[in-house]
């Protein structure tokens, strides 16, 4: 069965580039919110 082998891996980039693309905006953002003053933390 190939083409599972295909789909899971696809399948595997696709939840790869969905967490960078989530993970980055949040080392972003969070540091620019504590930074704020009156910020949590």
């Amino acid at each position: 069965m190939r083409i599972l082998r295909h789909i899971g891996s696809l399948a595997f980039v696709l939840g790869l580039f969905a967490a960078v693309f989530a993970g980055i905006p949040w080392y972003v953002i969070l540091p620019m919110i504590r930074s704020y003053p009156g910020g949590s933390g």
